[in-house]
């Protein structure tokens, strides 16, 4: 499922701070029981914002992507307890214009907590150590299960939303319409 892999290390990252400043009661979904910036446009995760469009680049041209669309990319930060309670339903990011998603794992659990699920509902563990970035397909069912730890799990999520696709080394623009077709053309 996933399609592009790597580890990066953001060196003026201060991860203490910004769990701090993410684990406030404006971000906290007590349903899940996990702290989020998602749709918080103006969250303190946002000051990650360059470093990340950077990462987004790399990947985008290493897959051969980023010259063949124009796109843009949103982000979020999550921190999750080590409580048994925190987690995240099966769920995927799919839209007609979200393409990619991605996880970018600042502090793993103790145990990997990130998997993806398939139709018979059996669930595939990628490696999730310190610093893995993994870009997968934004329609892949993926949950996270609780886990037991006296220490929090932190990551960075996104998505890549395709505004043109150009077909092919040319120029030509792929219609929009196309992208949202369920029939084949």
């Amino acid at each position: 499922m996933i399609i592009w892999r790597n580890n990066i290390v953001n060196a003026t990252l201060d991860l203490d701070k910004l769990i701090s400043e993410v684990s406030v009661d404006e971000y906290y979904e007590k349903n899940i029981d996990i702290y989020t910036t998602y749709n918080h446009y103006d969250a303190p995760d946002m000051q990650l914002a360059e470093f990340y469009a950077t990462v987004v680049q790399r990947f985008m041209m290493e897959l051969g992507i980023y010259h063949r669309c124009k796109y843009q990319f949103n982000m979020w930060t999550q921190v999750y307890s080590g409580n048994n309670i925190s987690r995240q339903r099966c769920h995927d990011h799919y839209a007609s214009d979200v393409f990619l998603s991605w996880v970018h794992f600042l502090k793993p659990a103790n145990q990997d907590c990130f998997c993806f699920v398939d139709s018979e509902n059996n669930e595939s563990f990628p490696i999730q150590g310190k610093n893995d970035f993994i870009v997968f397909p934004s329609w892949a069912l993926h949950k996270v299960i609780s886990f037991n730890s006296n220490q929090s799990r932190v990551i960075v999520a996104g998505n890549i939303t395709l505004d043109e696709l150009y077909r092919g080394s040319t120029n030509v623009l792929w219609p929009y319409s196309i992208l949202k077709s369920d029939k084949p053309q």
